[in-house]
This record gives C-alpha cells, structure tokens and sequence, in this order.
C-alpha cells in the first residue's frame, strides 16, 4: 500500500488481474510474475490496474513502498529466478524512486 494514499496499492502476479490471463512474457515466452499499480475510488470494492513491469526476463516479486520523509515515493521489489521454493534464488533488490507530482498511467 503506498503509506501517502490508501487507495493506492501495488502487487505482484503472473496472472492479468482484470481477467486472469496468463502473463506471458515476450522475453522468456513463459509466464512471469510482473508488478501492477492498482487504484480505487470507491473504498476497494473496485480497481483500476496499471502494469508496471511488463515482458520481464526475470520474475518481479515482493512489491513494497516505504514511507518516506518527503514528497518521494520510492517502489522496491525484489527481481530474480526463484529456481525452488527451498531456498534456491537468485535476485537482486531493484527501486524506482517516482516523481510525486508526475501521475503514472
């Protein structure tokens, strides 16, 4: 959830979150986890969702927006193979430091 607005959330899925649809990646031709931007003005009865990562050569997974002590929204996740769920991962921790005053559509 971003901590400046509640109705504003960001996810991971490997699936389109409007239909369901598989996310097949144009990069690997497998389905990836990619993250999604989702709003609501109606209290989350309803969503819009934007993608955010699209086509990845790797899963994006673990979306997370720390608050900060400014105007900055910072969206960090991690992006790598989960080869097992054992333990065998290969990832790297990625952020994208966003304009506050520039809307993302």
């Amino acid at each position: 959830i971003e901590p400046q607005d509640p109705n504003v959330l960001y996810i991971s899925t490997d699936a389109q979150p409007e239909t369901g649809k598989p996310l097949i990646s144009k990069a690997t031709y497998r389905r990836q986890h990619e993250l999604y931007r989702g709003t609501t003005s109606d209290g989350g009865k309803t969503w819009q969702w934007t993608a955010v990562t699209a086509n990845s050569s790797k899963d994006t997974l673990r979306p997370i927006m720390p608050k900060g002590q400014d105007n900055r929204r910072v969206l960090v996740w991690m992006r790598g193979d989960y080869l097992l769920n054992r333990g065998e991962w290969n990832t790297q921790v990625v952020a994208w430091i966003i304009d506050a005053s520039a809307p993302l559509n």
